[in-house]
């Protein structure tokens, strides 16, 4: 896409901001998944929403996956006692989808094959408009994965609780 036209719909999308696209209820919703998720594996799950990013980085050409490694940093998902946080950003703008994983989930326990299939499901979602659906198919998949390749040495007896928030972020 070229520029113009990214800049075009990050301007378009920037107006949907006051949460148009996912409301309070939907936002709720996520956040209970997002617990009932988190008590059948000791991973973090954190879910980032952005409308769409400042014109700034868009001249500087920072795209999704670049943007969500910095949320990962700016949240803190990787502040987590066994570095198990899993991060879910959404960029509307460019109806993109990341997982960012911490160290201690990502050591080649789950194949790039594995985060893949879990952004298409959400990516079939979002195609239809549904992005509460989306999101908490996300979480689902994420935390089956997470159940089938655990962390070293940690399990759910020994978890140490919700170290995250479970509210999603609006960016």
């Amino acid at each position: 896409m070229n520029l113009l036209k990214r800049m075009y719909s990050h301007a378009l999308y920037s107006l949907y901001k006051g949460r148009k696209l996912l409301s309070e209820s939907d936002l709720d919703g996520i956040g209970a998944q997002i617990k009932k998720a988190e008590g059948e594996h000791p991973g973090e799950i954190v879910v980032a929403v952005e409308y769409a990013l400042h014109p700034m980085a868009l001249t500087k050409k920072i795209h999704s996956r670049q943007r969500a490694e910095q949320v990962f940093s700016e949240l803190r998902v990787w502040d987590t006692q066994h570095n198990n946080g899993v991060l879910i950003y959404l960029l509307m703008a460019d109806r993109a989808v990341e997982i960012v994983a911490d160290r201690g989930v990502a050591a080649g326990r789950i194949s790039q094959n594995e985060w893949d299939g879990a952004c298409a499901v959400m990516l079939e979602h979002f195609r239809a408009g549904d992005f509460e659906r989306g999101l908490i198919a996300g979480v689902r998949e994420i935390s089956k994965l997470l159940r089938l390749h655990p962390v070293d040495g940690v399990d759910i007896v020994a978890d140490v609780g919700n170290e995250i928030d479970n509210t999603p972020v609006i960016l």
